[in-house]
């Protein structure tokens, strides 16, 4: 079974409060008043931690450690027809949307952060998060809620995958933009040998994020 089966498979079986949060479609544009969200619920299964929280609908936010490897993945959305990633507008202050890109799962709903950490980190202190999505239909939808402000659970999947709770470089990535991905080909200056874990025979799809920190220097 894929870990993406696997994943699909875990949310089916969710049954926490969800809270209602806005929602608009274009051209239309309706909204409501959010509840107060709920705490987040800490899953703690074989072989995996994954906190979640779930808002009506069905929008799930969700952060997973499994096997010592981090994911971030917001399920529920609009179904797209993007075959691998697929681009998100967020928005937490308040202000402009920011376009970010995300991996597409087997299940068109779902999608998986690119930066897991980072996303994981900005949802420890809860707050307003607003999520623009477009469906394969063409129609735009916006989501708008409150998440909690509690970070026990957040902070306990990370620590659960040796992540950091504070990173510098997260702040010198959102300085940096949006990530850009190309299907088209690479020339590597040394050509990487990965080595697969066991759990990747058999799975039909997967991602590989690399990540790159550079310092001016005078020349």
């Amino acid at each position: 079974m894929t870990a993406a089966r696997t994943l699909l498979l875990l949310l089916a079986a969710i049954v926490t409060a969800t809270p209602a949060f806005a929602l608009a479609q274009s051209p239309a544009s309706t909204e409501a008043e959010a509840e107060s969200p709920p705490d987040w619920d800490l899953r703690d299964g074989d072989g995996f931690l994954m906190a979640v929280v779930v808002y009506n609908p069905g929008l799930i936010i969700g952060v997973r450690c499994r096997a010592w490897d981090l994911d971030a993945f917001i399920s529920g959305l609009p179904v797209s027809a993007d075959e691998w990633t697929r681009s998100l507008d967020t928005n937490t202050d308040g202000d402009d949307f920011s376009p970010s890109t995300w991996a597409v799962t087997t299940d068109p709903g779902t999608v998986f952060s690119l930066l897991p950490g980072r996303f994981a980190r900005g949802l420890r202190e809860g707050g307003p998060l607003q999520i623009r999505a477009q469906g394969s239909d063409g129609r735009r939808m916006r989501y708008v809620m409150e998440l909690p402000s509690s970070p026990a659970a957040i902070d306990q999947v990370l620590t659960k995958c040796r992540k950091p709770l504070v990173d510098p470089q997260d702040a010198a990535l959102e300085a940096a933009g949006q990530i850009t991905t190309s299907p088209g080909p690479r020339d590597w200056a040394r050509q990487p040998r990965p080595r697969y874990p066991d759990e990747g025979l058999g799975v039909t799809r997967g991602l590989a994020t690399l990540s790159c920190v550079a310092a001016p220097t005078d020349s």
